[in-house]
């Protein structure tokens, strides 16, 4: 082999071992040789956020977590179109990333801002409440001629506030069966001297349906009904009346005896009566456990009474007949739990 093919050779693997320092070199440099992007440039906020997925540890992060949502949110390739409604609205605009989606929370227990005439079947049926009732007899005075009794004429309500338990309960969402007690305690008094011969009483359970028609989801419920009350009616003579003095001054001279001026008692009996009741009024319900009502109530009934004189046997007899007129109307105030 002569000098000028060797000369080529020589120069050629010289610059393959060059070379192969070279690369040697490069890769067994430290890291701390590497060239480290600046803090605010992409690359670093990217991986900041890949470290530290929670994106509101630092700002950087924070930063680029809302530029990644934006970034992967469906509607952003979409700008200046319209978002759609409804449960896709959901499915398209909260991007989950492996997550469930977030709760909806409403303070009222009922749709707000509707006049849907339905109410909000809670499952509940019964209710338990107290009724608040103020009354007045709705005519307590008759004409001499046409007297209620004997020389009554007026008919007066002794208290005409009441407060009773009530009982509701529901049967669906347009009727409501409803059941209290009544009390009448009734004072009368004569044309000729204006003394009374005493008070009758009535009292018994009232039962009452209303039709109730829900608005704004069962929270406002009118309602129009009626029923009727059994009233059990009784007469509590004047201690004086009874015993056939002209007054109580009279009466009070004698002592206060309990004889009888004429050797018998006088004497007022009642019937029984079932008075029919009309009512109207509307409901309101705060919340599902909880309903206030007002209503007007009116009633009417005349049972009949009698006159006469018991003797020292014991037996009663008969003088004259009439009526009482006892109708009623008034206002009921009432709140009541359902459960």
């Amino acid at each position: 082999m002569n000098i000028t093919t060797i000369a080529p050779i020589t120069i050629l693997a010289a610059a393959l071992c060059g070379a192969q320092s070279a690369f040697a070199t490069s890769t067994n440099a430290p890291a701390a040789a590497h060239t480290v992007p600046p803090a605010d440039s992409p690359a670093a906020q990217h991986a900041a956020a890949v470290a530290n997925p929670n994106p509101a540890a630092t700002p950087a992060t924070a930063a680029h977590a809302t530029h990644h949502t934006a970034t992967n949110h469906p509607a952003a390739a979409h700008r200046g179109v319209s978002r759609p409604h409804g449960a896709d609205a959901q499915a398209d605009y909260w991007p989950t990333h492996g997550k469930s989606r977030p709760t909806r929370h409403f303070i009222s227990p009922y749709a707000s801002g509707t006049t849907s005439s339905k109410s909000n079947d809670d499952g509940r049926f019964i209710s338990v409440g107290v009724v608040l009732s103020c009354m007045a007899l709705a005519d307590g005075k008759a004409s001499r001629t046409e007297a209620f009794l004997g020389n009554i004429t007026e008919l007066e309500l002794d208290d005409s506030f009441l407060v009773m338990p009530e009982l509701g309960i529901e049967f669906g969402d347009y009727f409501r069966l409803g059941v209290t007690y009544s009390v009448l305690k009734i004072g009368t008094k004569n044309w000729n001297n204006h003394l009374g011969d005493g008070a009758a009483k009535f009292s018994g359970p009232m039962i009452k349906g209303d039709f109730r028609f829900p608005m704004y989801d069962g929270q406002l419920i009118p309602h129009v009904g009626g029923g009727a009350v059994f009233y059990n009616g009784s007469f509590d003579e004047d201690e004086s009346w009874k015993l056939g003095y002209s007054n109580y001054d009279t009466w009070a001279a004698y002592g206060f005896t309990s004889k009888s001026a004429f050797g018998k008692f006088r004497a007022i009996e009642v019937d029984n009566v079932v008075a029919p009741l009309i009512t109207v009024g509307v409901a309101y319900r705060p919340t599902p456990a909880w309903e206030f009502d007002i209503s007007g109530i009116y009633t009417f009934a005349e049972p009949e009474c009698v006159f006469g004189y018991v003797n020292g046997q014991g037996v009663f007899g008969e003088v004259s007949r009439g009526s009482f007129d006892i109708g009623c109307y008034g206002a009921t105030f009432s709140a009541a739990y359902r459960f």
